[in-house]
């Protein structure tokens, strides 16, 4: 009876540390699993032309857990971070790059109950293929070719200067420059920021400077920060204009408030741009710039109205207004897009709109390295091999010698200006000294070495 009771009492504690076992909970709180096989791996094993933002994952035929303690994964040998959602392991903070092949591993036991590595491979989308295009998309006009050529002819070996006007088309800093150095920016650029306002039509409207610099052997560069209306009520106060808060897909709907406002903005536009067509002058068109502008978060886009809705929206904007303007005859304008890639964000290639959109890369860069403006650069050559990278703004950076020297050999560059500026050496983003030493550097083109278009 002894021996009976004894082993009663060893398979009920044995029964009880085998439930317990069973029921045992990991770092966040799951259940072991049993028969646990993977459906499937995202992207694809094998993969090519994987587009950045794509989701990184491994989906299981049911609920998993994971040790948050001794679980690993690496892409390519580097620890990266991961979380469960229910049945799917997801693999968070990596930036699927162009060309770049991936290797992930799950290693064995991260996830309970799988005791094998999970390892598969896949590949960014293809880097376009061939050399820095000779031709534009608008070369039947001979004077963008024209220009498009001296660009092309000096990429790499020498870099244009330039100055970005006080808002709207003021030229101070231009002249603080001459004045300065003795030697004149070849770039004056304007933006477009006020012309659609009831109080700013005139500021576009009078072009004789810019004709004078283009005659000179000047360029013309031209941007546009789109103020908007944030709701209907605004329209016709123009007072609470700003380039934040607008929905996109509702100004490319028809019928919609945000719609009309939208395409009337782009027809005022296209009738300044004709200023400088009818002049003969070429424009390098720098619109919709700093779009996927979010910090590396991909699911936080731009900080402008014409980002926020996403890259197929961004990218439908674009083509809107090139079709719109090609309708209209300007055949004058050097497209410019601006990616909005630094050390802490992705290169946002789902943003592109296409090479026979797009003439020149440029990108924008503020309180940087010379190593930092030197990868920047290296990053959009290799993402974009037949483009030419251009600084389409810049802030604070080290002197312009010292960042072509090193490598960064972007097309032109154009500090963006300081409000009220009466003196260079208060200036926010390039003063005397930086100027000084760009007009000493021989990879530097100033007015003074141009010839007249």
């Amino acid at each position: 009876m002894k021996k009976i009771t004894k082993l009663l009492i060893l398979m009920f504690l044995a029964t009880s540390l085998s439930v317990i076992a069973s029921c045992g909970k990991d770092d966040d709180g799951g259940d072991d699993s049993e028969n646990l096989t993977i459906v499937s791996v995202s992207p694809a094993d094998g993969a090519t032309d994987v587009a950045s933002g794509t989701e990184i994952s491994v989906t299981f035929n049911q609920p998993i857990k994971y040790s948050a303690l001794n679980g690993k994964v690496t892409i390519n040998g580097e620890s990266v971070s991961f979380s469960k959602n229910d049945n799917k392991l997801v693999i968070s903070g990596v930036n699927i790059q162009r060309g770049k092949t991936y290797n992930v591993v799950v290693s064995a036991g991260t996830i309970t109950g799988y005791d094998k590595d999970i390892s598969w491979t896949f590949s960014g989308v293809k880097l376009p293929e061939g050399k820095i295009s000779t031709t534009c998309v608008n070369s039947s006009n001979a004077n963008v070719q024209k220009v498009y050529q001296f660009l092309y002819d000096n990429y790499g070996k020498k870099i244009i200067s330039g100055t970005m006007a006080n808002v709207s088309v003021e030229q101070k800093e231009f002249e603080l420059v001459k004045a300065a150095t003795g030697k004149s920016p070849v770039f004056q650029t304007i933006d477009y920021i006020h012309f659609q306002y009831s109080w700013g039509k005139d500021y576009y409207t009078n072009i004789s400077k810019f004709k004078t610099h283009w005659d000179n052997g000047g360029l013309i560069g031209a941007s546009w920060h789109m103020m908007v209306p944030e709701t209907e009520s605004d329209v016709a106060t123009e007072k609470n204009w700003q380039y934040e808060n607008f929905d996109a897909n509702a100004a490319l709907t028809d019928g919609t408030w945000q719609n009309e406002f939208f395409k009337k903005m782009i027809s005022e536009c296209a009738e300044r741009l004709k200023l400088f067509k009818n002049e003969n002058i070429v424009v390098f068109w720098r619109p919709l710039h700093e779009a996927a502008g979010n910090n590396g978060n991909y699911n936080q886009y731009g900080w402008f109205w014409w980002g926020k809705y996403g890259a197929e929206t961004y990218k439908k904007l674009w083509k809107y207004m090139f079709d719109y303007f090609k309708a209209e005859g300007l055949d004058n304008l050097i497209w410019v897009w601006n990616s909005q890639y630094s050390q802490k964000t992705p290169v946002d290639n789902d943003w592109y709109p296409g090479d026979e959109y797009v003439d020149i890369i440029a990108t924008d860069i503020y309180n940087s390295s010379t190593e930092d403006c030197k990868g920047i650069f290296e990053l959009l050559s290799e993402n974009w091999p037949n483009k030419m990278v251009t600084l389409g703004e810049n802030g604070s950076i080290p002197n312009i010698s010292e960042v072509f020297g090193a490598g960064g050999k972007f097309s032109y560059f154009m500090p963006w200006y300081t409000d009220k500026l009466s003196n260079l050496d208060n200036s926010d983003h390039a003063n005397t000294a930086w100027w000084t030493d760009a007009a000493n550097c021989e990879n530097v083109i100033f007015l003074e070495d141009m010839k007249g278009w």
